[in-house]
């Protein structure tokens, strides 16, 4: 019953939420005010997904969206992305858009085991998921980790994703987003990560960290 339910949510209401941040994606790629590089290294209709981001405001869990928006129109349930969503902030306050959520409770001082489980779940099905290890907003945090130019990500990062991005045919799709003003986005999409179960945990973080703050000078 459950499952019918979400099924007819995301028919009804999740879908079309999906359209129009596609929509505004493109548009304000259009008008310059989202301004994108590195898209061809974007994995576009490749499965297991995991798309790996820094979190520097309250935009880029739902912009994010767009990157995935010619799949999602086309085949929905197959590449529409799956979104980690901040239990008290997002996932309570947006039911309609639960069927593509998937609900971390930061509470937890040892992690949100239940929200990883449906996150792996979700891979292994051959789903995409939107993930920000930051564990919250860049602005938030107390430890950063330097840049050569300045910039800066939150650490330690959340090690969950860790999980993710070893399953067998998983690929780590890294992301750089910058938020000046409403007007002012910057988005850099890095080349493509492939680990492997046997690749040791702290080899991943550190290799993401460094891939992420290349990323961010890149940019410039």
């Amino acid at each position: 019953m459950k499952k019918l339910k979400n099924v007819t949510v995301f028919l009804l209401f999740t879908y079309s939420a999906g359209v129009l941040i596609g929509i505004t994606f493109w548009f304000l790629r259009l008008i310059g005010v989202l301004k994108v590089k590195g898209w061809q290294n974007f994995p576009h209709w490749r499965k297991k997904v995991v798309v790996i981001s820094n979190h520097p405001s309250l935009v880029e869990p739902v912009l994010l969206v767009g990157l995935f928006f010619h799949q999602y129109v086309f085949r929905p349930f197959k590449y529409g992305p799956w979104t980690l969503a901040d239990k008290k902030n997002y996932y309570d306050k947006y039911p309609l858009l639960q069927p593509r959520l998937i609900p971390i409770d930061r509470t937890r001082k040892n992690g949100d085991v239940k929200g990883l489980s449906t996150a792996k779940h979700i891979i292994r099905s051959g789903g995409s998921t939107i993930w920000f290890p930051e564990g919250g907003r860049t602005c938030k945090g107390k430890i950063f980790l330097m840049s050569r130019k300045g910039k800066r990500i939150r650490i330690p990062l959340k090690e969950g994703f860790v999980s993710l991005v070893t399953e067998p045919g998983a690929i780590l799709s890294p992301i750089w987003f910058e938020y000046n003003r409403w007007y002012d986005m910057h988005l850099t999409i890095g080349e493509l990560s492939v680990f492997t179960s046997s690749t040791p945990r702290d080899e991943v973080v550190t290799r993401t960290e460094q891939v992420l703050l290349e990323l961010a000078d890149h940019r410039d």
